[in-house]
């Protein structure tokens, strides 16, 4: 037996987990585990300037590489600080796994310096979480945690580890590589598989929405094929555009909230509808029939049991893994079928027909040459210059809302947004944890001004650890989500909602970044083009439209004030 510090086993248990990067923030209850991350050569540790973005770049990096995000922070506020950015990873169900310190255990309620209840305040918003209660369980209860949040449907855990632990010696054998999550995806129940074949084959105008379980499972390629076999247009659920390649001819768009006019008609028109890997949550459908058919029969897939058919009644609920379903789909309809060679060539001419329709709509405003600039302008550029699997992280707001339809994602886990936990300074952490993830790949974090200013000194760490994150900042100088709301149901009484904006290309040359200002609309696309080729991080300051904002979100529950 090789003796080690708690520390030191920590470490070694997230090198033996395959950990390449932890976001942390520097705390003195943690410091055996950050002085064993010293040695720790083969695992970068991202300092960051806050918890909560700490968490966000974690998430993130989750979210890019399909594994676990680590986050390490000290007990008290360092823990508190990240309730948003974990509840934000648990509504994506994201495998973030937060380590945080603790008071020694000798301190335990006695109300020490910096104590607080870490485990209840979290325990809403994680799988699952513990506090180490003896030295020699530590590797037992990492070992556990990557497991819970990796397994089923993934999501945060927290493990929380007292000071005086960390220092404790213990036996430990080197660790071997592990792999926690199971061994076979969850398949489908093979009678309900047939019964879903045989729906789709005889449905005359379905529609597939895919969610955010098509991306965790790695289903958009067999998804294709199932989608072009039966000439199926493919919706995507609210914040997924990358479950299914935008330039597909099948695809239709995103869903709901800030989405696709197309996807919404053909949802209207549906006589089925295979739910795969969404919940239909909130900003896909507002739990109405507002966006989707009240007529139509719905195949609901899901990996968790609880959420099939929990907002809508379902012909057919199947639990199991995306991927693995739709590839007992497609075994099924090999047996019914004659060839699976792609069928209703003449629902695709009406596909692309609707798809049109829906494109000439916005062409409006993604080519206004208007001053001030359109933020559906900056969209529409910024896609002609990104790479084809660039990465974009989106952030809570108005002017983000219209990415969610106008930018194109061709690859899987390109698209990464707050999602309905809508937590305003998510973006510019994320593209940070997103950069961290894929080095080699164009990263772009776009938000508000409003948002931004929750997490611009972030601009710092990417400066820090040189990692070129392009942030386009669109700059309205209010907040404009709210103050929609104020415009159309408070007869434009705004209050708190209109802010006087630093200049952020200034504030990005401080922290030694590059800092581009733009106000016209031919300054956007030159503006892109010397941040990407500039090489290093950088903040384009682009002025928008204050008045361009997108309706309201929750129209389904603000009233119109009393007079």
């Amino acid at each position: 037996m090789n003796k080690t510090s708690v520390g030191k086993a920590v470490v070694e248990s997230l090198r033996s987990e395959g950990v390449k990067h932890v976001f942390y923030t520097a705390g003195s209850c943690i410091l055996p585990i950050l002085d064993a991350l010293y040695d720790a050569e083969d695992i970068r540790g991202i300092a960051a300037k806050h918890e909560q973005s700490a968490a966000h770049m974690a998430d993130a990096y989750a979210r890019t590489t399909g594994t676990p995000g680590v986050c390490l922070v000290h007990n008290g506020p360092g823990l508190t600080n990240t309730i948003s950015g974990v509840a934000t990873a648990y509504r994506a169900h994201s495998p973030l796994i937060i380590l945080s310190g603790a008071p020694a255990t000798s301190h335990i309620y006695l109300d020490s310096v910096q104590e607080v209840d870490q485990q209840s305040l979290l325990r809403p918003v994680v799988k699952w979480n513990a506090q180490v209660n003896r030295a020699e369980r530590i590797l037992e209860l990492m070992e556990y945690a990557f497991r819970v949040a990796t397994t089923g449907r993934m999501g945060p855990v927290h493990l929380d580890i007292p000071r005086d632990l960390q220092y404790k010696v213990i036996d430990m054998d080197p660790l071997p590589t592990k792999n926690h999550r199971q061994g076979e995806r969850v398949r489908g129940d093979p009678d309900l598989i047939k019964a879903a074949a045989e729906r789709l084959i005889q449905a005359e105008r379905p529609l597939i929405i895919a969610g955010g379980g098509v991306v965790w499972s790695d289903a958009t390629q067999p998804l294709i094929e199932l989608a072009e076999v039966l000439t199926i247009p493919v919706a995507t659920s609210y914040g997924h555009v990358d479950a299914f390649p935008s330039n597909h001819p099948l695809a239709v768009g995103q869903l709901g909230r800030a989405g696709s006019g197309a996807a919404r008609r053909l949802a209207l028109e549906a006589d089925l509808i295979l739910a795969l890997g969404t919940r239909l949550g909130h900003f896909t459908t507002y739990f109405r029939y507002d966006y989707i058919s009240s007529e139509a029969a719905v195949i609901h897939v899901d990996i968790d049991a609880e959420a099939v058919g929990r907002y809508y009644p379902v012909a057919v609920g199947i639990v199991g893994d995306a991927r693995e379903v739709v590839g007992e789909l497609l075994d099924a309809l090999k047996t019914h079928l004659h060839d699976m060679n792609p069928r209703n060539p003449g629902r695709l001419v009406e596909i692309t027909a609707i798809k049109e329709s829906w494109r000439e709509e916005t062409v409006l405003k993604t080519d206004s040459a208007s001053f001030p600039i359109k933020p559906q302008r900056v969209f529409k550029e910024l896609r002609e210059i990104a790479d084809d699997n660039a990465i974009f992280a989106l952030d809570a707001g108005s002017a983000c809302a219209y990415g969610y339809h106008l930018l194109e994602c061709h690859e899987p886990r390109t698209f990464l947004s707050p999602l309905e936990f809508a937590c305003m300074g998510w973006g510019y952490p994320a593209a940070i944890g997103a950069q961290a993830a894929k080095p080699d790949r164009q990263v772009f974090a776009i938000c508000g001004d409003g948002a931004f200013t929750m997490s611009m000194q972030e601009i710092g760490v990417a400066v820090q650890y040189d990692l070129p994150v392009v942030g386009v900042v669109l700059n309205n100088h209010c907040l404009g989500a709210e103050k929609a709301y104020q415009k159309h149901f408070f007869d434009e009484r705004y209050y708190g909602v209109e802010l006087d904006s630093p200049d952020f290309a200034k504030i990005a040359d401080a922290f030694g970044a590059k800092g581009l200002s733009v106000e016209r609309p031919s300054e956007i696309k030159p503006a892109l083009r010397e941040a990407l080729n500039s090489g290093v991080p950088s903040i384009i300051d682009v002025s928008i439209d204050p008045e361009e904002l997108t309706p309201p979100a929750r129209t389904d529950v603000v009233k119109r004030r009393m007079k």
